[in-house]
């Protein structure tokens, strides 16, 4: 969803090529980071749930998540 509350479609090889990762040490959080169009939809999610989303996604995809620069 945007800023409005719009839900948006992001094709799977834009949002493999726009999404990163970081982890943000301390809180047991994992920052997800998805920049398109202009905008960037940030997501957050417990870090022992994102290693299982994260393999899932790299078996699905054929490729790994890039951490954020």
């Amino acid at each position: 969803m945007n800023k409005n509350g719009d839900s948006i479609f992001i094709p799977r090889y834009l949002a493999l090529s726009e999404m990163c990762y970081e982890y943000d040490e301390g809180s047991g959080f994992v920052t997800i980071v998805i920049r398109h169009d202009g905008e960037a939809y940030i997501f957050r999610i417990h870090r022992q749930h994102f290693d299982r989303v994260r393999e899932m996604l790299s078996r699905a995809w054929g490729v790994d998540l890039r951490t954020c620069s």
